[in-house]
This record gives C-alpha cells, structure tokens and sequence, in this order.
C-alpha cells in the first residue's frame, strides 16, 4: 500500500509540474495582458482569450 501511495505521489508531482511549465505558459501569453503571480486551474475553461486581462496575484479556478 506505501509503494501505491508513493506512486500516485510521483505521478500527480509530474502531471502538476507539467501543467505549470508548458500548459499555463501558453494560456497566459494568450491573454491581452497577465499580471505576475497569475495562477490557472487546470481544468478551467477559458474563452475569449484575447480580450482578458489579468492583475497580479490572480487565481482562476480553485486554488489547491
């Protein structure tokens, strides 16, 4: 049961660390404007992308 747990750990680690370095790159260049500190939740639905702006310090989605 350890080893399953530890598994699951690593593999949620890479699929986060993943999401944070390609995916929300690319949907915050696709905004008007993204403040710094901007956080997107993975499973967010964003639309109209190119008429939003972000402040700093911004959460869309929840936050883990």
């Amino acid at each position: 049961m350890k080893i399953l747990r530890i598994v699951f750990f690593i593999q949620e680690l890479i699929r986060k660390g993943t999401y944070r370095l390609l995916r929300e790159p690319v949907i915050k260049a696709s905004f008007r404007s993204c403040g710094k500190g901007v956080h997107i939740a993975e499973k967010s639905n964003i639309k109209g992308n190119k008429n939003i702006c972000i402040g700093d310090d911004s959460v869309i989605g929840t936050e883990q």
